[in-house]
């Protein structure tokens, strides 16, 4: 009718109605990727239960899918150390004529390498393990971050035996110098994965430490206080 505005509600919209606040969500959900990355986190559900309007919700989790967000970083630092392999194993063949012929360190036995590798891997990931530490349920915002802590703590150190396993490939050309390191590259990988046999053993001990809290939901969109 002519004279009469009308404005399409976003999804985020609050309404008395369960069912729409959940229609919503799934209208939410549907989204691509890259849409819901740019918006804050979506639970009316959550926030129906709470009492509490969804576009105030905390803004501080990994993304409005947080657990899609650590997938995605773990296939591509996996997916990495394959093309890194494979760009290795390349360079060091002879029959398709690679670059990688000299041994820069003919003294050194590639054994010695090889254990330096698995000694130097042994520690960081001795030094991983006493970093960690347990995780805090007191708050959403404390939980995140606990848990990204250790996710990029346990990579980032499982990282120093990768590289010294490339750096050894690169000085005496023998590939197979690279499988010690990328062994706990990948091994670390599926330590940290957010798997959902990992976050279930994550959330028992939050439980048995009297925490209210879901991890799983905490970890995907920010929120997920839990009531009994």
């Amino acid at each position: 009718m002519a004279g009469v505005e009308t404005t399409a509600c976003p999804i985020t919209c609050t309404t008395s109605n369960s069912d729409d606040a959940a229609a919503g969500y799934r209208k939410y959900r549907a989204l691509p990727a890259f849409q819901r990355a740019g918006r804050p986190a979506y639970a009316p559900d959550v926030a129906a239960a709470e009492g509490s309007d969804p576009r105030k919700l905390p803004s501080f989790s990994l993304g409005s899918t947080g657990i899609e967000v650590l997938w995605t970083i773990t296939a591509l630092l996996a997916g990495s150390s394959f093309f890194i392999g494979l760009a290795l194993a390349l360079a060091t063949s002879r029959s398709w004529k690679g670059q990688l012929h000299t041994n820069h360190l003919p003294h050194v036995a590639s054994w010695v390498l090889a254990l330096a590798t698995i000694v130097i891997g042994g520690i960081c990931m001795a030094l991983a393990r006493w970093m960690d530490c347990s995780l805090d349920g007191t708050s959403d915002q404390a939980l995140v971050k606990g848990w990204q802590r250790r996710y990029f703590t346990w990579i980032g150190l499982a990282e120093v035996p990768f590289f010294v396993g490339i750096a050894a490939v690169l000085f005496t050309a023998r590939f197979w110098l690279y499988l010690p390191g990328v062994a706990f590259h990948l091994l670390t990988l599926l330590r940290v994965a957010p798997t959902s046999g990992h976050i279930d053993k994550d959330q028992e001990q939050l439980d048995l430490a009297g925490f209210q809290i879901s991890l799983r939901a905490v970890l995907d969109a920010g929120v997920g206080r839990r009531h009994h």
